[in-house]
């Protein structure tokens, strides 16, 4: 299976990444899954992420579904991390947004959830 995504839309939004960007690749994170038969074997707290998020040569975009305010607050106050948000994306109820989050993305790190199984589907390093 493969996805596609608008090309104009993922153009816009590299574009809206570069623009937020102070570090070199883009590194797309999601670390919950909200599956509830599975979401303890499933999810890591994103603090958990640390000796990734210390690597400094990155801009870590957030593709986690729901609200991660409280949790990426805690990252830069503990490891000094601003990752990307994009505040005006629903990554909940915008799938094809997800998509194309996600492919704007040089690499995709993720817990088992659909960033996963969308980030396959791009073709993109995950």
């Amino acid at each position: 299976m493969s996805v596609v995504v608008e090309v104009g839309r993922a153009d816009a939004l590299r574009i809206q990444l570069q623009t937020a960007a102070t570090r070199g690749p883009r590194i797309g994170i999601s670390w919950n899954n909200r599956n509830a038969r599975f979401n303890v074997e499933k999810t890591a707290s994103l603090g958990a992420w640390g000796p990734i998020l210390g690597l400094k040569a990155f801009n870590f975009i957030d593709l986690q579904y729901r609200d991660t305010t409280t949790e990426r607050d805690l990252v830069q106050l503990d490891l000094g991390v601003q990752m990307t948000h994009l505040p005006d994306l629903d990554l909940t109820r915008d799938i094809d947004g997800l998509a194309v989050l996600i492919s704007a993305c040089d690499l995709v790190i993720t817990v088992s959830n659909t960033t996963a199984y969308l980030a396959g589907a791009l073709g993109l390093p995950t």
